[in-house]
């Protein structure tokens, strides 16, 4: 028997007790089939003796009060029914009032049965990752025979961190999924809600509903995605009422973690009995009611942003596991894309394709390279083919990192200003080292963006040095500095590029200790980053020094690679769009050697 499907109780109950937990037969339950399996028995045994009692009432009346009915007769009398419509409009009132109040403090889940599928196999490429979850689901699977071997315990809560995109919802469902329990998931912002104690109520129905599920099916699993929402750290929570709220929400979370043993209701029944009756009645009830078996549920919560979580929160007894989630290097995105390949009609060179096409999407999450996979799809489609090409993967490609071109609208002063911007960066790009390769130069306007210059990583960083923190400033700030040499005087085409060379001049400074200080302004949370940096007087000039150097070396670098900057303009003005072996043509030994023109006298001239 496989986990999930049914049991054929009419030829499992000839099994003794101690059949059941021995490991002789075809194949051995596990602690969740066994709690099912268990609990089937007793309810079976509960709806038969609730027969049994029924039947044995009937007979007594019949025995000892023959001709009387056991529910006694009500008559209304007539002159009562004119007050009927009063009492049903006076009904309806007190349930459309009463009503919204009560389904407020319903839990916001949703709830999934998994009934086996693909599991862990779904997460492609995170061999670690599986084997990691591999063994939280044994625990889960085997956790009465731990803890009564080895004394061991099933996890109460587990925590999923990492970048948004990377497969933490999807990694709890692979969970619920292997081994067949319902899976109950909620976002943390459904919780919330504008009444004062509503959103405990909801969290306090959730853990209740993830209880009587894991009860009733030997296991399930809980999860909330963003649990920052609703779990952040009490001490930078405000003050007055707000916080208190707060921090209620917070405290509710802490208690329904303690909660997963607290005992049913059953359980108090028989409490309360033990106290209020006779032993020997006690005894009885307990035979004929014994208290069902029980599931095991497992938490789990994820978020980006587990630095921000309440420190009681994630202690171990709330959270006993976390789980790391990275982006994907190189050879899990290659694993990735032809998984997601292998149910599609796909071309050999499409195939032959993928290494490259991974190595070229450097820094894409999980969700982002199945985005790339779904729009190849639908360019195949649009094409009209029924088969996924080579050319499809790089038009996806280009589509979702690039953008699509809307063409170049510009008046011809500002054709050639945008031009010229744009060769500074690839000129700059091109020589400097640690930068990527450039493969694209364009003017076609895409979205908010005039032109572009695209540069492609062909492999995966983990660190950066500050050599190469200098040469991605350098590389931002060469369409200004072209500006400058060739036209004269830049233009607020460069806000963009000023932007990012400052945040990498702060994050050198204020965070890498790469400036004069050691000191990170990470630790101040109240302010960002930026603002931390920046106010102080000391770094602001670090930060300004670093910019105005490389400035000074990106101006350098092209006016020493001038020729080189006017043959990539005129080029580029005359195709609009060029390609890494088109760039390589011009900037290289090829057949645009001879258009080694220089172009300020006609760009000015065009400009006049």
């Amino acid at each position: 028997m496989t986990i999930g499907d049914d049991v054929d109780f009419v030829g499992v109950i000839r099994v003794s007790h101690g059949d059941i937990n021995s490991s002789s037969g075809a194949e051995r339950l596990d602690d969740l089939a066994r709690v099912r399996f268990l609990r089937s028995l007793a309810l079976k045994r509960r709806l038969s003796f609730s027969l049994f009692i029924l039947l044995l009432v009937v007979l007594l009346k019949d025995i000892f009060i023959p001709g009387r009915s056991i529910i006694p007769s009500v008559s209304i009398p007539g002159g009562s029914m004119s007050m009927l419509p009063s009492a049903v409009m006076i009904l309806a009132l007190l349930m459309i009032l009463l009503l919204p109040y009560l389904g407020m403090g319903r839990s916001p889940h949703s709830r999934y049965y998994s009934s086996g599928g693909e599991g862990l196999k779904s997460l492609l490429g995170e061999e670690r990752l599986a084997q990691e979850l591999q063994g939280i689901i044994e625990q889960l699977r085997w956790h009465q025979e731990i803890a009564v071997n080895i004394g061991g315990s099933v996890p109460k809560g587990v925590l999923f961190e990492g970048p948004p995109g990377t497969g933490k919802t999807m990694a709890a469902r692979a969970i619920a999924a292997e081994i067949s329990v319902p899976f109950l998931v909620a976002s943390a912002s459904s919780f919330q809600s504008m009444y004062y104690g509503q959103t405990n109520r909801k969290i306090r129905s959730f853990f209740r509903s993830v209880r009587k599920a894991a009860n009733k099916s030997g296991g399930a699993i809980g999860f909330i995605d963003e649990i920052d929402a609703i779990g952040a750290t009490r001490s930078s929570m405000g003050s007055g009422s707000v916080r208190e709220g707060v921090t209620g929400v917070v405290t509710e979370l802490l208690v329904q973690l303690q909660s997963f043993d607290s005992p049913s209701g059953l359980t108090k029944v028989s409490n309360y009995l033990s106290n209020a009756l006779p032993v020997s009645v006690v005894k009885l009830w307990k035979r004929l009611f014994p208290e069902l078996p029980r599931g095991r549920a497992v938490f789990i919560a994820a978020t980006n942003r587990a630095s921000e979580l309440d420190p009681a929160l994630v202690r171990p007894g709330r959270f006993d596991r976390r789980v790391n989630f990275d982006l994907p290097t190189t050879k899990k995105r290659e694993l990735i894309i032809l998984g997601l390949l292998a149910d599609r009609p796909t071309s050999q060179s499409a195939l032959s394709a993928v290494s490259m096409i991974a190595s070229q999407t450097a820094g894409m999450s999980h969700a982002a390279v199945a985005r790339l996979v779904e729009e190849a799809a639908g360019l195949a489609w649009r094409r009209e083919s029924k088969v996924i090409d080579d050319i499809d993967l790089w038009n996806a490609l280009a589509t979702t990192q690039i953008g699509i071109a809307e063409g170049s609208p510009y008046p011809p002063e500002q054709r050639i200003r945008i031009a010229v911007h744009e060769s500074g960066h690839a000129i700059a790009g091109w020589n400097l080292p640690d930068v990527g390769q450039v493969e694209l130069v364009s003017i076609y306007k895409r979205g908010a963006a005039l032109g572009l210059t695209a540069r492609m990583s062909d492999r995966d960083q983990f660190l950066v040095t500050e050599a190469q923190l200098r040469s991605e400033i350098s590389v931002a700030l060469a369409g200004m500095c072209a500006e400058e040499i060739v036209l004269g005087q830049a233009s607020s085409g460069a806000a963009s590029d000023l932007l990012r060379a400052t945040d990498l001049a702060v994050q050198m400074v204020g965070r890498f200790g790469l400036g004069e200080s050691l000191i990170s302004f990470d630790v101040i949370r109240t302010i960002g980053l930026n603002a931390a940096t920046l106010s102080d007087a000391e770094c602001r000039k670090q930060v300004d020094a670093i910019l105005n150097g490389e400035r000074a070396r990106t101006t350098e670098l092209l006016i020493r690679h001038r020729d080189e900057l006017d043959r990539l303009v005129w080029r580029l003005l005359a195709k609009e769009e060029l390609n890494h072996e088109e760039i390589e043509g011009v900037l290289g030994i090829g057949d645009s050697r001879d258009a080694d023109v220089s172009l300020s006298v006609d760009l000015k001239v065009d400009l006049d």
